[in-house]
């Protein structure tokens, strides 16, 4: 209906459809992803919940194959499951180019990534918890702040958050 809706929770399809644009990065090889990496006898996009003829199947496809999204340890993606912050956090991390030397596991695992946010004060002054549903306008608010390097406006701390 051309509205954005700010306050609208942001799902793992939507958000991956987000991560996999011009506006972030190269998308050449986007609408090929599908056909150049999965069979054509399959059904599912790497994870079995992603159809091949889904509307999202692209972006998770493009997301997937430069290393910005993963599924569960069942084999899901979750393409209806709004994404929590810290979710969010390890995306677009990877998306502005940060580089963990050993992927982090354990109960702090996104750890770097939010510290990442950190320091660049781009967490909202929304995010209140690690495991917070982000919203589109929060996570807008995030890609403004990194793209333009914004670190003039009010943000949260990691160590707020974790108290």
């Amino acid at each position: 209906d051309g509205t954005f809706k700010p306050n609208t929770r942001i799902n793992r399809a939507e958000f991956a459809q987000l991560v996999a644009s011009p506006i972030l990065l190269d998308t050449n090889k986007l609408n090929g992803c599908v056909a150049d990496n999965i069979p054509e006898a399959t059904t599912s996009v790497f994870f079995s919940d992603v159809a091949k003829d889904s509307w999202y199947a692209a972006s998770v496809c493009f997301g997937k194959m430069r290393g910005l999204v993963a599924g569960y340890p069942d084999g899901t993606y979750g393409p209806a499951k709004n994404i929590n912050f810290v979710e969010a956090a390890k995306i677009i991390a990877k998306v502005f180019s940060v580089e963990i030397a050993v992927e982090p596991t354990g109960e702090f695992w996104y750890r770097a990534y939010v510290q990442y946010l950190s320091d660049h004060h781009a967490i909202p002054t929304t995010i209140k918890r690690f495991d917070q549903v982000i919203t589109r306008g929060e996570m807008a608010e995030i890609i403004f702040r990194l793209k333009q390097a914004r670190e003039d406006k009010a943000s949260v701390s990691i160590d707020a958050i974790a108290k």
